[in-house]
């Protein structure tokens, strides 16, 4: 049994200031460094997207509890709240930049779920624009999601059968530690703000097929998948 407990350090104000000192100039700077020359090489990457090239940028959100817009107590209190998940994905081309989500009530978030999230978001992309033969995936990198050897055995798969062998070249980019908010995120906020609105508006959000039909009446610009 793991238990994580507060423990003091004593020490002069010298020493808290030199380990501080010591932690920035090791740590700190290679993390400024490698997150900035990952941002510039990203971006390089985005802006020199050629017609057979795209770029997706991925992250789940962190799961929508639904709401009831008049809920009694035991409702409101217990654990019988379901939840959604909410995998987003925003994807860089030559002719625009174009957002995605995709909706369940699976609250799995591991490589064989986080691929049937995809596996409709990479079939829209490849029949938008079938000149597509390179990938470039980009993420965040959590050793049970996306970074782990279940992943990387999907991804040499099963993009070969989603784009039917159509796919010449493909890369995924992982993200230093502690990069911040990305485009992902900005799509998770614009859904599960717009449902809390509507919960307030008297719509009841009471599952993944119920949020995804209000969202698509919403009409915001992002396609959505359940």
């Amino acid at each position: 049994m793991k238990v994580t407990k507060r423990v003091g350090v004593c020490s002069t104000f010298g020493g808290l200031f030199d380990s501080f000192e010591n932690d920035m100039c090791d740590k700190g700077c290679r993390h400024l460094y490698t997150i900035e020359h990952q941002f510039k090489s990203l971006r390089q990457m985005k802006c020199s997207l050629k017609s057979n090239k795209i770029a997706l940028h991925m992250d789940f959100t962190e799961n929508y509890s639904c709401k009831l817009s008049s809920e009694i107590q035991s409702y409101h209190f217990g654990a019988s709240r379901n939840q959604v998940t909410i995998h987003n994905v925003v994807a860089y081309t030559s002719l625009g930049i174009f957002s995605f989500s995709t909706l369940s009530d699976c609250l799995r978030h591991d490589p064989c779920a986080i691929w049937c999230y995809l596996q409709p978001i990479l079939e829209h992309v490849l029949e938008i624009n079938p000149l597509i033969d390179t990938i470039h995936v980009i993420s965040d990198s959590p050793a049970t999601q996306y970074r782990c050897k279940t992943n990387f055995f999907l991804f040499c798969t099963r993009l070969y059968v989603i784009s039917r062998g159509k796919l010449k070249a493909a890369s995924w980019n992982y993200m230093e530690a502690g990069h911040g908010k990305g485009a992902p995120d900005g799509i998770g906020a614009v859904l599960k703000r717009t449902a809390d609105r509507l919960v307030s508006n008297g719509h009841d959000m009471s599952s993944a097929s119920v949020v995804f039909s209000a969202l698509n009446a919403a009409q915001l610009g992002i396609k959505l998948f359940l």
